[in-house]
């Protein structure tokens, strides 16, 4: 602040004996300090809250989870594009993947496997 103040030196004589940028120094002169605006940005268009909807709504049972994005954001009246849905998703930990289909066991078939599954318990790769 004392070589800006002094008028005693140029810019560019300033810029080499402070060894910072030519920016800071016009912040410096402009604000008197060398640190930027705190600028906010583009605000987020989900909140915490509508992302916990979300989730709520897709835990609730096996048919909420196929529902379309379109149909999703109709049904909890989103104003958002469904791109944002979608990236909300795999921010919760979600992705595009069909479950895989297991096979019904009764009691029976329980058995038998975990019979199968200690009659070879000590098979090697003979």
């Amino acid at each position: 602040m004392g070589l800006i103040e002094g008028k005693r030196h140029s810019l560019n004589e300033i810029i080499n004996i402070i060894n910072i940028s030519k920016g800071i120094l016009s912040d410096i002169k402009k604000r008197g300090t060398g640190l930027s605006k705190h600028r906010n940005g583009r605000s987020k268009t989900l909140t915490s809250r509508d992302k916990h909807h979300i989730e709520r709504f897709i835990r609730i049972n096996k048919s909420t989870r196929r529902v379309t994005l379109s149909r999703l954001k109709s049904i909890l009246r989103l104003r958002v594009h469904e791109n944002i849905i979608h990236k909300a998703l795999i921010e919760l930990g979600y992705n595009r993947r069909i479950a895989r289909h297991r096979p019904f066991l009764n009691k029976h078939d329980k058995k038998r496997r975990l019979q199968f599954a200690k009659n070879h318990m000590i098979w090697n790769e003979e």
